[in-house]
């Protein structure tokens, strides 16, 4: 189905983490590699979260390429952007960590979902028959702050309408296609057998233009203990 979210998720490997990959998924950090120094004068001295040490030289601009995930860097707050796919661009992050001194977190930020839910257990619900046309309906804003981009948010929206009405069960995946900003399709794959939970959904799908969905194909979410 793709990934959903952008994940927070360090890499120990040079050039970051891939989206699908067990590591960009996960819990969001890496093991230290070393913590503090042991005994005498490297007690005093902020090792890496990779267990390295700061050089002193470590650069204040972005780096050329992906720093690996874990290692030192100068200025907290910085967020540096490489080349990833059609789909993300991976994100190299400096932060601040009161336990390490700083260090690249390497991740990415997720600008285009593909729908990608398919196959008998599927159930497909078409959707604006008896809505409003497109142009017609309540415009939800498009205002992302700060890394997130339009498809995070995008996804973030229709995780808020599902959970207005009354969120999903365990084992379940959705996902909404849209044709310039309206929602056109419901997909659903896993064990809700709740009609009027869908029905609500696919009301408040057909009463809204999604601004952020302009230009996007594509919003999910699941619900899952087996991640």
């Amino acid at each position: 189905m793709g990934f959903l979210a952008c994940a927070v998720a360090c890499s120990t490997s040079s050039g970051g983490a891939d989206p699908g990959s067990a590591s960009s998924g996960g819990s969001g950090s890496i093991s230290a590699g070393g913590g503090a120094g042991v005994g005498g004068e490297a007690d005093s001295v902020e090792r890496c979260i990779d267990g390295g040490m700061p050089t002193g030289g470590e650069t204040t601009d972005c780096p050329t390429l992906m720093p690996t995930g874990g290692t030192c860097c100068a200025k907290p707050g910085m967020a540096c952007f490489y080349p990833g796919d059609e789909t993300y661009r991976k994100l190299a992050r400096c932060i601040d960590d009161p336990q390490y001194g700083p260090y690249w977190q390497a991740t990415y930020a997720l600008d285009r979902l593909e729908c990608g839910l398919s196959g008998n257990i599927v159930k497909v619900i078409e959707l604006g028959a008896d809505a409003l046309a497109c142009s017609e309906r309540e415009t939800k804003p498009c205002d992302p702050q700060g890394l997130v981009t339009p498809q995070e948010l995008l996804n973030d929206q229709f995780n808020k309408l599902v959970q207005k009405c009354g969120g999903l069960p365990n084992e379940t995946s959705l996902e909404v296609r849209f044709t310039d900003g309206c929602a056109t399709e419901l997909r659903e794959r896993g064990i809700d057998d709740d009609a009027a939970r869908l029905s609500c959904i696919q009301q408040a799908l057909d009463a809204v233009h999604f601004a952020c969905a302009d230009g996007l194909d594509c919003a999910a979410m699941e619900v899952s203990t087996l991640q």
